[in-house]
């Protein structure tokens, strides 16, 4: 008897030589195989519950991923060098024209590339040609560096042209985000003073009731014109600046958006 139940125990539970031994009595080793029997199915239990574990675990992983893209279809994430692309193509920053959350953010160029190939952006807008498997670029515009001051001012005698070293030294309104603009002023204009402004309106205002020069581009002119003052264009070589839309292919519809607004 025992032979036989320890060769069904054995096909069940692939027991050990030393688990059976054919002088132990009948009844101790029915006791034996109780033991086993209840340690194989605890075991069962354990795996079954890891498993369920597993399976649980997998499901809420697939759920946050679900929920991101569904939330980055229903958004739209542009990386700047420098706000200008924001006044030159105004339909692609606003929310209600692709119905889509708009999150704008300014970074230096290595980056932005970066995190569009990460998809952490789905547009960009850099200073330089970009040749890249999978992605588009397109020269987009050229902004040109203005110095804005009254017409009582005395730079407003060049009237139809300045130069960096004409102005350097003089105290300046600025906005506090102009992105790679910034390199370009620090480079030609390290004797000058900005008295900087986060809020463009607070700036508009200030430069409005003040005599203090500021800066305007041909890209943001119309938007920041301010009555009674004359924008003088500069004419070193870094003070125009190129950009270039880059997007991935699947994306190519942004471009064509923004043909429409050239």
């Amino acid at each position: 008897y025992c032979c036989t139940l320890y060769k069904k125990l054995n096909d069940f539970v692939d027991l050990k030589d030393e688990d059976y031994d054919c002088n132990v009595a009948t009844y101790d080793f029915k006791n034996k195989v109780s033991e086993i029997l209840i340690e194989h199915n605890r075991k069962v239990v354990i795996d079954n519950d890891v498993d369920v574990i597993k399976k649980k675990k997998l499901a809420r992983l697939e759920a946050v991923d679900e929920y991101k893209e569904r939330k980055k279809n229903q958004s739209l994430n542009i990386g700047l060098t420098a706000p200008g692309p924001m006044f030159k193509f105004p339909s692609l920053f606003a929310p209600t024209s692709l119905n889509k959350k708009i999150f704008v953010s300014t970074e230096d160029e290595k980056d932005l590339l970066k995190n569009l190939l990460n998809n952490i952006y789905d547009i960009v807008f850099v200073n330089n040609p970009i040749s890249i498997d999978n992605v588009i670029c397109r020269k987009v515009m050229t902004e040109h560096l203005y110095v804005s001051v009254p017409e009582t001012h005395f730079l407003s005698r060049f009237k139809e042209s300045i130069h960096f070293s004409d102005i350097d030294g003089q105290t300046f309104l600025l906005s506090s985000d102009i992105g790679c603009w910034t390199s370009i002023l620090d480079k030609h204009m390290n004797k000058s003073r900005f008295l900087k402004q986060s809020d463009p309106n607070e700036l508009k205002e200030i430069a409005e009731y003040s005599s203090i020069p500021s800066f305007v581009t041909n890209i943001s002119m119309n938007a920041n014109s301010i009555k009674n003052r004359i924008n003088i264009p500069i004419i070193d070589e870094d003070a125009y600046m190129d950009f270039y839309a880059v997007c991935k292919k699947d994306k190519s519809e942004l471009i064509n958006l923004l043909k429409q607004n050239r």
